[in-house]
């Protein structure tokens, strides 16, 4: 099963997307698959819970985001934008 979040635009070259995915399931064998381009920071397996990002390197859409799950659940997700500091 997949979960496929829509983009962001982004206004400035070097933002970080941030992004996250929850499942309806407390079954910690269930493995979670960050999108391409993005790195898992957090994964609280007991509650099926992710957080990833990675950095985009010019101002513009992202693309949609899609995250991967080794069982079919019900899901949500989503997806930001910080933009670097000055």
């Amino acid at each position: 099963m997949s979960l496929t979040v829509p983009s962001v635009t982004t206004t400035t070259p070097g933002a970080m997307l941030i992004g996250g995915v929850a499942l309806n399931s407390s079954n910690a064998a269930v493995l979670v698959t960050a999108p391409a381009g993005m790195t898992d920071r957090w994964d609280l397996a007991g509650k099926r819970q992710e957080y990833d990002d990675g950095l985009q390197g010019s101002a513009g859409s992202s693309g949609a985001k899609t995250w991967t799950f080794s069982t079919a659940r019900d899901a949500t997700g989503w997806l930001a934008s910080l933009r670097p500091a000055p």
